[in-house]
């Protein structure tokens, strides 16, 4: 084998390994962004299901509100029973 040909089968070699690394680095990158866009994703899902009963629980007190100030006028006890 000449030298020269030995330089460039190092040349490649390096460049083939580095070419690997570099993939590695993005493949793990990669792994990490999804995991976290996941995690986000389950927080937000949390949240939204958090807020849906906070608003059922609004909406059944504005009702209840409702109803006792209807009572309260009317002095009709089925006014309470909304």
């Amino acid at each position: 084998m000449s030298p020269n040909a030995f330089v460039v089968k190092i040349k490649l070699t390096f460049g083939l390994g580095l070419g690997v690394i570099l993939m590695a680095i993005a493949g793990v990158a990669s792994y990490v962004t999804v995991n976290q866009l996941i995690e986000a994703t389950v927080a937000e899902d949390r949240i939204e299901d958090r807020l849906v009963l906070l608003e059922r629980t609004t909406a059944g007190i504005k009702t209840a509100e409702a109803s006792l100030r209807q009572y309260l006028l009317s002095a009709d006890a089925r006014d309470l029973q909304k």
